[in-house]
């Protein structure tokens, strides 16, 4: 009988380590999941910003004052997509946060993650202002262009008159 107790003691006693091995267990595969996740999430704003990023480095200003136009309302969209994105790049940070206050098994990975993707955000600014200036700057060109052609017409069509000997006599 005191064999049986004992190997009984000793089942019981191996029950609750497998126990605690799987809790643990889980808990990792759970950590994994939401770390997973949050690579993807991380995956999917890099591709945007890249997108965005190469929208920035376009050196076309227009050719004319109605490209110039349609580049300035397309410049526009962009900015607001890129206000729109604020919240999400908020939320990954926060994620971030939470993964390194619970001890995450890749806590400092994560970390690094958010930042190198909160600078990248934070660095479209300069060059969304720049190409918004020059896009101004092109359009008062373009509109000095516009300008002088209609002066021009102006001139050509008053020509003949000035240069009429007629006085109307």
């Amino acid at each position: 009988m005191p064999r049986i107790q004992s190997r009984m003691e000793e089942i019981v006693n191996l029950w609750e380590i497998l126990v605690q091995a799987t809790d643990k267990k889980n808990s990792k595969l759970q950590e994994a999941s939401q770390q997973q996740q949050f690579n993807r999430t991380i995956e999917d704003i890099e591709l945007w910003l890249s997108e965005i990023e190469g929208q920035l480095m376009s050196e076309d200003y227009g050719k004319d004052l109605t490209s110039v136009q349609n580049l300035q309302k397309k410049h526009a969209l962009l900015e607001a997509d890129v206000a729109s994105h604020q919240d999400r790049i908020e939320s990954i940070t926060s994620a971030a946060n939470l993964f390194v206050e619970r001890g995450h098994f890749d806590a400092d990975n994560i970390a690094q993650k958010q930042k190198v993707l909160t600078d990248r955000y934070a660095s479209l600014q300069t060059p969304m202002a720049v190409r918004k200036q020059r896009l101004l700057d092109s359009l008062q060109v373009q509109q000095l262009f516009r300008d002088i052609e209609d002066e021009e017409a102006w001139i050509r069509e008053k020509e003949p008159i000035a240069a009429s000997t007629n006085r109307g006599q």
